[in-house]
This record gives C-alpha cells, structure tokens and sequence, in this order.
C-alpha cells in the first residue's frame, strides 16, 4: 500500500460510533482538560517534546507523570471496571461500575479506551503503518482518530480541544472561536487533500480508456493517411509513449513516497501528513501534481517530437 493510499484509509476511518465518540468526549472532559489545566497552573515553561506530548487526549505525558492520569478518575460509573472500595470510596456504589482513574481507562488491556479505539482500523491499515511508523505507529493513528478535524467529519460536535478550556470557565466569546476554529479545520480538511489524491487515483482510469480511444483511432488515422509511412511511425512512438506512460507514474510513486518520508519525520510526523498541518503539505502536493502530469507531459513530447522527425526522415524516401 502506498503511503497516499495509507493516508487516504487513515483520513477515512471514522468514529462511526457514537458511544465510543461520547466516550471520548467524556474522557477528554473528566480527565484530559483537567490533566492540561494542571499542567498549564504548575509549569511556567514547557520543553518541546511534552507541548507536542500533551497535545491529544492519550498524551503520554500525561499517561507517565504522576498527579495527572493517575490521580484524576472518571466521574461516572464504567460498567467494564467493578466497583472497588479502596478506589472509589469517595463515589457511589451505583450497582454500574467502578469509577476507574484516567490511566487504567485508557491502558486497560483489551477494555481501556485506547484499545477499542485501535479496534476502529483496519488490520492492513495497522500493518502497513507498524512497518512505515515503527514505534510511533499507534500514537499517530490514534491521534487522527481523536483529533477535531476527524470528530467534526466523524459526526461530532464539540472537540477534546473545546473540553480543554473548561478549566477557565466559557463563555460564549470562548464557545464562538471553538466553533470557529472547529469549522475552519473542517473546511480546511475538505478542500486542500482531495483535489491530488483525486488526480493520482483518476490517472490509471483515464490512462485505459485513452488507450480504448488510440486503438479505435489507429484505422481510421491509417486510412485518411493513406497508410504514409510518416503516419504508421507516428502512430508507432503514439503507441509506445501511452503504453509506458504508466512507468512515470510509478516513478512519481516512488519519488512521493520517498519525499514523505524525508519531510514528515519525528514523533507528529505522520500525524502531521494525516491532518496536512503546515506548508510542507501544500508543498508536497504540488510536487506531487508535477510528477503526475508535468513528467508524463515531458515523455509524450519527446516521443513525439522523435516520432515526427523519424517518420518525416523515413517517408520521403519512400516516394
């Protein structure tokens, strides 16, 4: 799988459903906001890699540092965690659930949030990332599958970024730039990514039945040409430029891929590739246009030009 074809199963995969999406809001307001308002109260300065850290709700800042995911619990009842006393003394015994902290909520083997999330990918889509993301694969799919832009499309209507301001009250200034910024992710998500992965899935499309189109052509082409050997080996190199015009696209693969890989590095990466953030994105589309269509434009008019000189060469010697 090509890595814009990765990206393309990543962007479209959804929080479909909508217990798991009212999860994780829950999640991002019982514990997330209240973790980075903590965090922002208690530290005047934060390093690089904890700002990128502690940006998404399964901020594994958060998730290692004592006081935060350990300390802070859920504040409803979890029918998949028991009540115990030791724990949750400070709640109710509903007869629903135990009241488990942030961390066993989302680490949980098999029924913490995190892992019913990893559940919404498919098994080739988790594959192919472990082997392009190494270490950083999960974090990074995850990340996308919690992030705003992915709630809005995914049905959503408030982010785990809206619930990360709760700590300092709303009012409605605030809850009028979260809809604001939550609106501009999404336009932004709908129009910049579509239009090239559009023109590199299209490509092999039109390539067949431009091919259907030249055969029909070449009797009539031979016929009103008088069948002149300028026009045979014209129609020869016309032949041969559309049937090998594949090979630069692969080509463009190739470089695409590459390219990635050398811009998008580091631990957001990926993630930053999956929600085009940054001018690096624009940047590779438009390379990614100009491999696409400048270079097998650059092919046909070689084979052209050579066709035409061959086949102009060739035909008056034979009058």
């Amino acid at each position: 799988m090509e890595l814009r074809q990765l990206r393309f199963e990543v962007q479209h995969t959804q929080l479909i459903d909508p217990v798991i999406r009212q999860e994780v809001q829950e999640f991002a307001s019982q514990c997330y906001a209240k973790a980075y308002f903590k965090l922002k109260s208690t530290n005047s300065q934060l390093s690089d890699a904890t700002i990128n850290s502690v940006g998404w709700i399964g901020s594994s800042y958060f998730l290692n540092t004592g006081g935060y995911y350990d300390y802070y619990t859920s504040t409803l009842p979890r029918s998949l965690w028991p009540y115990r006393e030791s724990r949750d003394s400070g709640y109710p015994d509903v007869g629903r659930g135990g009241y488990p902290t942030c961390k066993e909520w989302w680490n949980a083997s098999g029924i913490g949030l995190k892992s019913r999330l990893a559940g919404a990918y498919n098994v080739k889509v988790a594959n192919r990332m472990k082997f392009v993301d190494g270490e950083n694969w999960e974090e990074n799919l995850l990340r996308w599958l919690v992030s705003p832009q992915n709630t809005l499309m995914s049905g959503g209507h408030e982010t785990y970024l809206a619930g990360s301001q709760r700590g300092t009250g709303i009012d409605l200034d605030t809850s009028f730039k979260q809809m604001i910024s939550g609106l501009g992710a999404f336009s932004a998500q709908a129009t910049q990514l579509p239009a090239f992965d559009a023109l590199r899935q299209a490509l092999p499309m039109v390539h067949g039945i431009l091919m259907m189109a030249m055969v029909i052509c070449i009797p009539l082409v031979m016929l009103f040409g008088a069948y002149d050997p300028k026009v045979v080996v014209t129609l020869t190199f016309a032949m041969f430029a559309m049937i090998f015009v594949t090979f630069w696209w692969e080509l463009g693969s190739w470089l695409d891929d590459r390219l990635i890989e050398i811009v998008y590095t580091g631990a957001r990466g990926y993630y930053n590739w999956f929600s085009s953030v940054g001018a690096e994105g624009w940047i590779m589309n438009l390379v990614l246009g100009s491999m696409f269509v400048v270079l097998p434009a650059f092919w046909f008019g070689a084979v052209s030009w050579s066709g035409i000189s061959i086949g102009g060469a060739i035909s008056p010697s034979n009058k």
